[in-house]
């Protein structure tokens, strides 16, 4: 069975990845701990919705399907922080994250309704949290005095209008993740 490794994401307007670049770029040269970490580059940046990994490729037809049929109303994320994840402690990752938003919240559970039969989806209890990963850390370390600086972008860049959801897939490379977008389905 061949497979594609798959995900659906909220794409990213340029100056906003722009501005999330620039702010990674200012990390990386200011916080020595991060020299080793794997930064996102600018043109992958995205929201992640659902996560659908290695996924038969002949079920790529239906799922854009489901997707273009899936009906759900545009809505906004705003930008507000940045944060370490799972915990600052223990950190993995750092991401950008969103004011918390039930339409976002509504989106994901609708899109898991939507594809639950056809695709294996990893049950989460938790309440989706809608971000952009910037960093993953590649080394442990203990975190109790790395303050990351606040996330300050401009008003323009700081809002996504989320008028549609696109399937994507991704390929591991030496070089670090490459993503092609397959289909966008735009919400009404």
């Amino acid at each position: 069975m061949e497979t594609k490794r798959l995900f659906i994401a909220i794409e990213l307007p340029e100056p906003l990845r722009e501005a999330l670049d620039s702010y990674m770029q200012h990390i990386r040269k200011t916080i020595p701990e991060l020299a080793h970490s794997s930064f996102c580059k600018k043109e992958n940046l995205h929201i992640t919705t659902l996560f659908l990994g290695d996924t038969d490729v002949s079920l790529i037809p239906e799922l854009i399907q489901r997707l273009q049929i899936t009906s759900f109303p545009s809505f906004t994320l705003t930008f507000e922080a940045i944060r370490f994840f799972p915990e600052t402690r223990h950190p993995r990752m750092i991401w950008a994250t969103c004011q918390p938003s039930e339409p976002f919240v509504s989106l994901v559970h609708s899109l898991e309704q939507a594809l639950h039969d056809i695709v294996s989806l990893e049950k989460n209890e938790r309440t989706p949290i809608a971000h952009c990963t910037l960093t993953r850390l590649r080394q442990f370390f203990m975190n109790d005095t790395i303050q990351l600086p606040p996330l300050l972008l401009p008003k323009e860049a700081s809002t996504v209008q989320v008028n549609g959801i696109s399937l994507i897939e991704s390929k591991i490379l030496n070089t670090g993740p490459k993503y092609t977008t397959l289909c966008t389905a735009m919400l009404s």
